[in-house]
């Protein structure tokens, strides 16, 4: 009757242990998925950034104007 006992714990033990481990899997790849879209949101932002920044720095030259001395 104790082994019983005994192995209903363990095995209880094993199944709470696996699920533990499923929930630490997604969250992890929750917080994955997170920063790599937080990342692809900054880059996004900063090459728009530096897109609208060197257009109105430095705009393109018609035809018209680059032969202007």
């Amino acid at each position: 009757m104790e082994s019983s006992r005994e192995f209903n714990f363990n095995a209880a033990f094993l199944e709470l242990s696996r699920i533990f481990r499923l929930l630490s899997s997604i969250i992890a790849s929750l917080v994955v998925i997170r920063s790599w879209n937080q990342f692809l949101r900054y880059s996004t932002l900063q090459v728009y950034y530096c897109t609208i920044v060197n257009v109105h720095a430095q705009p393109a030259l018609g035809p018209d104007q680059a032969n202007i001395n």
